[in-house]
């Protein structure tokens, strides 16, 4: 029910004006999340394709996000325009994440076991 007040609240008129800030707001995002994850990760002892895998994993924005940013715009402080971006941005981040997980988890060792 929360997630879908969420989605009746965003007006996404005008988000193609933004889509700059869009690109740049979801890489920064990625990187900041898959960076931070896996130096993280690394000091904790993970070889750096598992720290990768793990920062991969922690990209998603989900609901957190999405619960701060409803309070902001509840607050006044976000604008409607603005709300929509951080709302294409958590989608984007989500929609990436398996992707990435895929890409740092797939070990070789296990796909030659599968195909015999």
């Amino acid at each position: 029910v929360f997630f879908t007040s969420i989605g009746v609240t965003a007006e996404f008129v005008g988000i193609a004006q933004n889509i700059w800030l869009i690109v740049g707001l979801s890489i920064l995002a990625i990187l900041t999340k898959l960076i931070g994850s896996a130096i993280g990760a690394k000091l904790a002892g993970f070889n750096w394709r598992s720290s990768l895998g793990v920062g991969a994993a922690m990209v998603s924005r989900g609901e957190v996000a999405l619960i701060i940013a409803a309070m902001g715009l509840e607050a006044n402080l976000l604008s409607s325009n603005m709300f929509a971006v951080i709302i294409v941005v958590i989608l984007i981040t989500t929609i990436v994440t398996p992707p990435m997980m895929k890409l740092f988890f797939n070990n070789p060792e296990n796909v030659k076991q599968r195909a015999s």
